[in-house]
């Protein structure tokens, strides 16, 4: 098994748990958008799974896709100190509600997420991808969901930044 990339699997699994359980935190904050967060806490779970699957299943036989993952552990890994910082913050001061839909967005399209969308987008070039797409096929393209829910409820957009 190659090491280097069971840690990146390990460390993107590490990022969806992280993703649901910061969107579990907006549901408990703002109950009033608690069915949208709550879907996207049983995606990014459901994205997890997937990885924990696929390096279970083909990892040691070199069948595992690697374009589903970022481009390298140091990415993954620092989206998620920053979303660890985040929630930890979370606890001492909640965010407003414009905040967190602005930061669920730029989290969507940090490493991790983005290349895990890109390759269910993609046109499947061998069976495995087919597979993986399969599995994932209804949680698709959250920074598209969370933009078009923000304009729906007049939740202005801005380019907040994630806290460093």
């Amino acid at each position: 098994m190659n090491e280097k990339m069971k840690k990146l699997i390990d460390e993107s699994i590490q990022l969806e748990h992280n993703m649901a359980e910061l969107y579990e935190r907006f549901a408990k904050l703002y109950p009033e958008d608690k069915i949208f967060w709550r879907e996207l806490v049983l995606e990014e779970k459901n994205h997890a799974a997937i990885l924990r699957a696929g390096k279970e299943s083909f990892l040691d036989t070199d069948f595992f896709p690697e374009s589903m993952l970022a481009g390298t552990y140091e990415e993954v890994h620092k989206v998620n100190q920053q979303l660890n910082r985040l929630i930890k913050s979370f606890e001492n001061r909640p965010m407003k509600k414009e905040s967190t839909f602005n930061i669920a967005y730029k989290l969507e399209k940090s490493a991790g997420e983005i290349h895990f969308q890109e390759y269910m987008d993609k046109k499947p070039a061998v069976e495995i991808d087919r597979v993986f797409q399969q599995l994932n096929r209804d949680d698709k393209d959250h920074a598209e969901r969370i933009l078009n829910y923000m304009e729906q409820n007049d939740i202005p957009h801005t380019d907040e930044m994630l806290p460093e």
